[in-house]
């Protein structure tokens, strides 16, 4: 990664930081100093390093040799929007955030209420 990239990929992992107020996205449990900035859409299938596209994990929420994380439940994680299928833009893809409420994450580093990409569902 060049220099500029780098800086550039710190401001955006603050920016992460700053919009989740220090607390993993996904439990809602502070962070502590090493936490992971986890890609929604995977870059290897065309995500990219932007804000709606990333969520502050703690490492235990995030690595797959812990049950229940992100990478080892891909299933959940996919169904609470912390991961993105390919043909999906993450801009408009519901995250649970927390487990508790829906939201989008903006391009202003900020969170938007949405409603359960699964409500369809609990009616049928």
């Amino acid at each position: 990664m060049s220099p500029k990239k780098a800086k550039d990929f710190r401001a955006l992992r603050q920016q992460v930081y700053e919009r989740a107020r220090g607390a993993c996205e996904r439990c809602g449990y502070t962070l502590g100093e090493v936490w992971e900035c986890h890609h929604r859409k995977k870059r290897s299938q065309g995500g990219e390093d932007t804000v709606t596209n990333l969520v502050a994990l703690h490492m235990d929420c995030h690595n797959a040799g812990v049950p229940g994380s992100v990478h080892h439940s891909p299933g959940r994680a996919y169904s609470d929007g912390f991961l993105v299928w390919r043909r999906f833009d993450p801009r408009e893809a519901p995250l649970h955030l927390h487990g508790e409420r829906w939201v989008v994450l903006e391009p202003d580093g900020t969170y938007a209420p949405t409603d359960s990409p699964h409500d369809d569902e609990a009616e049928a």
